[in-house]
């Protein structure tokens, strides 16, 4: 069954050879991204291991140099560049350099090509409405199937992948939580948290299209039925999110939500206070929680919300002598020291400080500030209605993200989509302004002209 990984590079690179790295990424890339899971790899010998994702991606990596003539440099390429080195040098300093050299292939292919994707391949040609639709729809399929895990505690896609997948490892072997009672919905993204991410992005995008998409408003899920599929894909991401059961990914939803909807006024002087005293409280009674949820000890016994939360609030006090003696470079992503009964870091800025040192959060955190200041000053730039409820969109994704990364780890599918986002953020212009890159494809390759002798 190893060869079924052939089929998406089969069909990526049919995209390719007919000369569109763009439909490669739409029609090959993000079903594959967003339906299928992860964590199965094929290791051949002297090599590193491949999944489903990056099949897909090595051809569409292929045809990327030449979009390049649109490169317009940023100081976030830097950044992002070093990032991904620092996995691979990190990793060689503790382990050996086979292993830095396996994990720094896994950095290309999880961060530098997803934010080529989003830098080079959406923007310049007119794709974001096409592309939104494309992660929406294919979320909405990935939350309605997996809903299933909700009552009966058994994830469909690990179940249909173990047995369609045979013969492909496994690395990372989840297993349904339960919580309440219920099975917390984790679809194809490994984990309950990590599909809390991926569906609260996708509630986000949705509401966006619907405001400014006439096909959202007038579309019906069929023609014998009077609904509309916006409403049906509302529901069902809806749905899909509260069913994970997952307290960081719920709050990230509705700080991204409320920043969002800024987007949708055109002045935002009053609104604007209210949000800053919306964030505010919310801040402070985050911090009333975290010292409420602190003030025990967390024991591996009891599966409830107060002793998670004491779980991330003492994770910092057990892995703060770990990330002092890690220092500049950390201990590498496989050979980190792990502290008893405190084996999974489910917060992604000390997972980085303990995998990549200072180094590697420092790069982490310029990325996140370059984006932000990127996305203000793309608003003098943004004069139209659907242009600015875009920015103020992936605003309030990224910052619902870094709000959400305080009590999760981002790993499996979010990874590689946050990347798209910073990509993204780097290309954003105006919809309906043609861009180079649009205007020499619409050009024809050869022409005639009158010579006068």
């Amino acid at each position: 069954m190893q060869l079924l990984l052939l089929v998406p590079f089969l069909i990526s690179f049919y995209y390719i050879w007919r000369g569109s790295a763009r439909s490669a990424f739409l029609n090959a890339f993000l079903p594959v991204l967003l339906l299928i899971p992860g964590s199965y790899v094929w290791r051949l010998p002297h090599l590193p291991p491949v999944n489903y994702m990056v099949m897909t991606l090595l051809p569409i990596a292929a045809a990327l140099p030449f979009y390049l003539r649109w490169w317009q440099p940023r100081r976030i390429d830097l950044w992002i560049a070093l990032f991904a080195v620092c996995f691979g040098i990190s990793e060689s300093r503790n382990t050996n350099v086979a292993t830095g050299s396996i994990i720094f292939f896994d950095s290309c292919v999880s961060v530098i090509i997803p934010y080529l994707c989003g830098r080079l391949l959406i923007e310049q040609w007119m794709m974001r409405t096409a592309v939104l639709k494309r992660i929406v729809i294919l979320i909405s399929i990935a939350g309605v199937i997996g809903l299933s895990e909700f009552p009966l505690k058994v994830n469909i896609f690990r179940m249909i992948t173990q047995r369609l997948f045979h013969g492909t490892r496994e690395v990372v072997g989840w297993t349904t939580q339960e919580r309440w009672g219920f099975g917390r919905v984790s679809g194809p993204y490994g984990h309950a948290i990590l599909a809390g991410v991926v569906f609260g992005i996708a509630v986000v995008m949705l509401v966006y299209l619907r405001r400014t998409e006439p096909w959202w408003q007038r579309r019906m899920i069929a023609n014998f039925l009077p609904v509309r599929m916006r409403n049906v894909l509302m529901v069902a991401l809806a749905v899909a999110l509260f069913c994970t059961i997952s307290r960081g990914p719920w709050i990230g939803a509705i700080v991204s939500l409320v920043i969002a909807l800024l987007g949708t006024r055109k002045y935002l002087d009053k609104r604007s206070v209210w949000v800053l005293i919306l964030l505010v409280v919310a801040g402070y009674a985050l911090k009333t929680y975290i010292a409420y949820a602190s003030s025990g000890q967390y024991d591996l016994t009891q599966d409830n919300p107060n002793q998670t939360a004491q779980y991330r609030a003492q994770l910092w006090t057990v892995y703060g002598p770990i990330v002092r003696a890690g220092g500049l470079w950390g201990f590498g992503v496989t050979a980190f020291p792990r502290v008893g009964g405190f084996d999974s870091i489910d917060n992604e800025y000390l997972s980085i400080l303990v995998t990549q040192g200072y180094i590697g959060l420092t790069l982490f955190v310029l990325m996140l500030l370059e984006s932000l200041l990127t996305l203000y000053k793309s608003l003098s730039t943004m004069t139209t209605y659907e242009d600015r409820f875009f920015t103020f969109t992936l605003g309030g994704i990224l910052l619902g993200l870094m709000l959400t990364m305080a009590t999760v780890f981002i790993d499996e599918q979010p990874k590689p989509l946050l990347f798209i986002l910073f990509g993204w953020i780097q290309a954003l212009r105006p919809a309906r302004v043609p861009s180079p890159a649009m205007i020499q494809a619409a050009q024809p390759r050869f022409g005639f002209r009158r010579v006068w002798t």
